[in-house]
């Protein structure tokens, strides 16, 4: 009977790898540094992969309910991915606003007629816009904002488990 308790302990711990990498993932196709098109998608399933490897012994002590069937375990995997995803976001919406007051700062100076495709848009973005962005990007990397959202993204497995 050893066997089974086994195998239900490595059910229980692929269930909540699967669980941590669905956040991570959600984070990781989102947030700005690591969600843009420059970042090739097999980059970024590799980071979520390892960074769920390394997140998922920190949460051994996490009982995870056997969910029921597969659409209780979609659903479970549905808010994993919504966390996640609302992390990135938030800080989507950060610089966003920079950009949008790069744009305004641009149309007021007069330099519009100056406008660079911006792949991650999908529009044509002014030049002033993308500088400024550019450099609120290399000011968040400086001061250690992608530390900070990873220390955001522990924190949530500690409020939300």
């Amino acid at each position: 009977m050893s066997w089974l308790n086994q195998i239900d302990l490595n059910l229980e711990k692929f269930l909540l790898f699967t669980l941590v990498l669905t956040r991570v993932g959600g984070l990781t196709m989102t947030a700005p540094i690591y969600g843009t098109k420059d970042v090739p998608m097999q980059v970024r399933a590799f980071l979520a992969v390892a960074l769920a490897v390394l997140i998922v012994p920190t949460q051994w002590h996490v009982t995870v309910d056997y969910p029921g069937s597969i659409v209780n375990y979609l659903v479970f995997l549905g808010s994993e991915i919504v966390i996640g995803a609302c992390l990135g976001l938030g800080i989507v919406i950060l610089f966003s606003g920079i950009q949008l007051a790069g744009l305004v700062m641009g149309r007021i100076s007069g330099m519009m007629l100056a406008d660079v495709f911006d792949p991650n848009l999908e529009a044509s973005v002014p030049t002033f816009s993308r500088v400024l962005f550019m450099v609120s990007m290399a000011i968040f990397v400086c001061i250690g904002g992608h530390r900070m959202v990873m220390a955001g993204l522990l924190d949530t497995f500690q409020t939300i488990p």
